[in-house]
């Protein structure tokens, strides 16, 4: 994995502790559950689900969950061109 992604994922386990030591972080959240949620709002309205929920659960369900898998997919993607 590159310097680079590895900041980047570094960056996000830190605002996640930070978030966690503030106590806006909820380990019994059903991430799957509330991404769903705001995967159908999305189809439903077009529009983007982070007005539909408090944003502290929309970082923790959709934005964290995003950020690092396009973190790794680049880091992939990267690794296969490399290789090719």
């Amino acid at each position: 994995m590159t310097t680079r992604i590895s900041k980047v994922l570094d960056k996000l386990d830190e605002v996640e502790l930070e978030l966690r030591k503030i106590g806006y972080w909820d380990d019994s959240l059903d991430v799957e559950a509330v991404r769903e949620q705001a995967a159908a709002l999305s189809a439903e309205t077009g529009r983007s689900p982070v007005g539909s929920m408090p944003f502290e659960i929309w970082l923790q369900a959709v934005f964290f969950p995003n950020a690092r898998k396009a973190a790794r997919d680049t880091a992939r993607s990267r690794i296969r061109a490399r290789s090719a």
